[in-house]
């Protein structure tokens, strides 16, 4: 629902009346627990505001409290491994690890003081350390859950996914975390690219608990890495009637409706987006390309235009604005945006080949065959550069480099009947070699029976001599 600027004062001034009646409780909070201590010098007070603050990840105050606490109670461990925590949770990982330092030097075999010392040293990438002081609790309690859950998203990390199974499963079948194992475990399957297994772990968390967005959208990611764009789109859906502000289902959702060629529909969804994160260039850049593909040249050029502002080392958007005007047969512009792209970004075949294509075009056939050399020097393995650097090549009188290069098109073409064509073409047009002409002529139709129709164009002058005549029957 759109608001009228009126409408959307008055919602913004209740959401401050809101945190300002939030912030009078905590100042009389505050009052009320200060008063008391002040005046017992009762300590669970003063740690009840400490915890208070802790719970909602109130950083600055629980710190402040935590402080005043291990001032008036220096030899309590908790006071030491509760500070450390909150410095973990805020990354101040090496502040963390100096108050689990105080805190061993007052109980030196505190399994909780384990734990949180393996989760931090995980978090600063110290990840054997993190190893060695969760086995240090699982050797005291072998089932210390969260110690086998951490250990577990610990040999994630390292990338021994196969061991990390083995934790989260040890969770699963002791009915301990069983969410918490699901998800990780679809991670790791994810990462495996087991993708079914991870598509049935998250659908046993589902089960669980069915209204968690998250799960539903690395659903969504992994069905669509699966090619499975319509079950995907349903997953996102369900993650958005969960969240409907969750700006990476919209993106993704967008991203699988043009895999599917539903461009409007993408268009919609990438303008969600654009509601919530109107500076994200990578949505800026996909919207331009569904406009583009609609054949929407004028916002398509707008989008790309506001995404190159805002990044202005953003190639990609450079060569969509290229293909705008390569479409629009404005090839000294389109010519223009190629060569920012390729400045930026020298290594994409994709470009020199647009490049390529435009300078042919625009009749620089010196150029053109410059940067098809760049372009099938990245990107070999393509069939159709291949054949458009031949024609480029037999236009430059270059007979020998064209056939050439026609090999490499049928060489990495999957029956590519055009490149068999082509060849004929020059074979005969340029060598006179009318036998293998007609034996590549009779591959070529086999293979795509509508090249007969440019057979009669290119080969009109000559379709009616005897070795030709019956070659299209």
């Amino acid at each position: 629902m759109n608001l009228y600027p009126f409408d959307e004062f008055e919602e913004q001034n209740d959401a401050k009346n809101d945190d300002h009646n939030k912030n009078d409780d905590i100042k009389r909070l505050n009052e009320i627990f200060r008063d008391s201590f002040a005046n017992s010098g009762n300590l669970d007070a003063l740690e009840e505001l400490a915890n208070f603050y802790f719970e909602r990840d109130k950083f600055e105050e629980a710190h402040y409290f935590f402080n005043l606490l291990i001032e008036h109670s220096p030899y309590n461990a908790d006071y030491w491994i509760k500070k450390g925590m909150l410095f973990n949770n805020n990354g101040k990982f090496e502040d963390a690890l100096k108050c689990y330092e105080e805190a061993t030097k007052l109980n030196p075999i505190d399994s909780e003081l384990y734990l949180n010392y393996g989760i931090t040293y995980g978090n600063i990438g110290s990840l054997e350390k993190s190893i060695e002081y969760l086995d240090k609790i699982l050797d005291l309690n072998e089932d210390n859950f969260e110690a086998i859950y951490h250990k577990g998203v610990t040999y994630q990390k390292m990338a021994f996914y196969e061991k990390a199974i083995e934790m989260f499963k040890q969770l699963i079948e002791k009915g301990q975390m069983e969410k918490e194992a699901y998800y990780e475990l679809g991670y790791c399957y994810d990462l495996m690219n087991n993708l079914q297994e991870s598509i049935n772990c998250y659908d046993n968390y589902i089960e669980i608990d069915p209204y968690n967005h998250t799960v539903w959208y690395n659903r969504g990611i992994v069905l669509s890495r699966m090619g499975r764009f319509y079950t995907s789109i349903e997953s996102y859906d369900f993650a958005l009637s969960i969240k409907d502000n969750f700006s990476s289902a919209w993106y993704n959702k967008g991203n699988a409706q043009t895999c599917l060629l539903r461009f409007h529909q993408a268009i919609e969804s990438y303008k969600e987006v654009l509601k919530i994160e109107p500076y994200d260039v990578p949505t800026l850049h996909n919207l331009g390309n569904a406009f583009l593909e609609i054949g929407d040249f004028d916002n398509a050029i707008n989008c790309f235009n506001q995404s190159i502002k805002i990044d202005p080392s953003n190639y990609e958007s450079y060569y969509g604005l290229g293909c705008c005007y390569d479409y629009m047969e404005k090839f000294r512009k389109a010519l223009l945006q190629y060569k920012k792209a390729i400045a930026i970004f020298p290594d994409s075949g994709n470009i020199w080949y647009a490049k390529a294509d435009t300078e042919y075009n625009l009749g620089k056939l010196s150029d053109a065959l410059t940067s098809y050399r760049m372009a099938v020097k990245l990107d070999p393995g393509n069939p159709e550069l291949w054949l458009d650097y031949a024609d480029a090549l037999y236009e430059a009188e270059m007979m020998n480099e064209s056939l050439a290069a026609i090999d490499n098109a049928i060489k990495n073409g999957n029956n590519f009947g055009l490149a068999y064509y082509e060849k004929a073409r020059i074979l005969y047009f340029g060598f006179s070699n009318t036998e293998e002409a007609l034996l590549l002529l009779q591959k070529a139709f086999a293979l795509d029976q509508t090249l007969v129709q440019s057979f009669d164009m290119d080969f009109a002058e000559v379709k009616y001599r005897a070795e030709f005549r019956n070659i299209t029957n």
